[in-house]
């Protein structure tokens, strides 16, 4: 394997009970050849962890090269687990761009494999019976591998000049920038000028009211925005909130603001929320508060639906209702070997409240799950699980 584009290690995953007929011949051949080989009796020591050995083999090598025969599919279970996770991590290798995986069909048929290894069929691999020479398969192989690296190389090569090219737009972007930078702020400070101006025209909440709640939390930025203003301390997720109260004057129906596990704002899952509330009610905005009142004891006070928190913040004169949630993530990695392997859950629990009655009037729990063959796309699903189920209990909310 010479003229390689790094160091690159081929690593062998097989049964136990094809070792010295079929796997140890065959990595003979091939590290003869001049791969480099991982396999067990090569790279792991009386002294060395099994464990360990194997979980560095499979991070340092490129790629794979699998055995699948009868013995394969009937080992013994706890030899069972480690190829399951050997060939998951270099299933997972192939699939993101950054390994190859190698079947080779020992005395077995393409339509024996069981249907939980349906995917490996399609794989362009190697057919062997123990009649057929193993000097010839390993020449096939060690040819294939050849082919690999020179694809790698050319892409390398080309990613190399790729970025030759793009370093000259990247400066002549930020040179761009910088001439523009200094007429943004121009432009930003005039406006700020006129935005101020707003706030004695069109005033939905009390600006002595706000100020002193926002000097009682000790932060540095304002918990609650003034409404009809986009200047000092704006931030986007309530941009749109603020000209809709400013432009029609007429307050929202209901407001929504959801969390996650670190009290930030989940902007898209809110809007979501939004758009199934805005079915049912007809106004529902998202955006009235900071991500920093959610660090306070009022955010607490407010999702229990304290009288004294709601009358403080004068909500009657912007909202009737709050859509009020938490949101925790949660995925594991289960399910068969090369499908459906991750399985996401998202929890959602929210109050509904009331401003006029200051009460709760719905308590909202629900849940989506998803699996899926990567962690994007199961937290994908499970939020979209989640929507469905959402709209589906808001609509029963009188």
């Amino acid at each position: 394997m010479k003229d390689s584009p790094k160091n690159w290690k081929v690593f062998i995953c097989h049964s136990s009970d094809d070792k010295e007929d079929f796997a140890e011949p065959l990595a003979n051949l091939l590290k003869e050849k001049g791969t480099d080989i991982w396999y067990d009796a090569y790279s792991i020591s009386q002294n060395d962890f099994i464990d360990s050995e194997i979980h560095k083999g499979l991070e340092e090598s490129n790629g794979g090269i699998i055995i699948l025969s009868n013995a394969f599919f009937k080992i013994r279970k706890e030899q069972r687990e480690w190829l399951k996770i050997e060939l998951y991590v270099l299933y997972h290798k192939r699939k993101i761009n950054k390994g190859f995986l190698i079947p080779i069909f020992y005395n077995i048929q393409r339509d024996q494999i069981p249907i939980q290894f349906d995917i490996l069929k399609n794989i362009n691999g190697f057919d062997y019976k123990t009649d057929d020479k193993l000097n010839i398969l390993a020449s096939k192989i060690n040819n294939r591998l050849k082919k690999i690296q020179e694809e790698e190389l050319k892409i390398i090569k080309l990613k190399k000049k790729e970025d030759k090219k793009g370093d000259w737009k990247k400066w002549a972007y930020i040179s761009i920038i910088l001439l523009i930078l200094p007429f943004c702020l121009i432009y930003y400070m005039l406006n700020l000028k006129n935005n101020d101006s707003l706030l004695t025209t069109h005033q939905r909440i009390r600006k002595s009211t706000i100020d002193s709640l926002n000097q009682e939390t000790n932060y540095k930025k304002p918990i609650i925005n003034h409404i009809n203003t986009t200047s000092k301390f704006f931030l986007e997720n309530n941009h749109n909130l603020s000209q809709y109260i400013a432009n029609t004057h007429v307050k929202s129906v209901i407001c929504i603001a959801v969390i996650n596990e670190n009290d930030r704002i989940e902007t898209y899952i809110s809007n979501e929320i939004a758009k199934i509330c805005n079915e049912k009610w007809g106004k529902a905005q998202t955006g009235l508060f900071r991500s920093a009142f959610f660090k306070t004891s009022y955010y607490i006070e407010l999702k229990d639906a304290k009288p004294d928190i709601i009358t403080k913040l004068n909500l009657s004169e912007y909202t009737d209702l709050l859509f009020l949630g938490e949101i925790k993530y949660d995925t594991t990695i289960k399910g068969s070997l090369v499908e459906n392997t991750f399985i996401s859950k998202i929890n959602l629990n929210a109050n509904v409240i009331s401003v006029k009655n200051k009460s709760i009037i719905e308590i909202i729990q629900i849940s989506g799950k998803w699996n899926g063959v990567s962690e994007s796309q199961a937290k994908e699903g499970a939020l979209n699980n989640l929507l469905s189920n959402l709209k589906e209990q808001i609509s029963l909310i009188k």
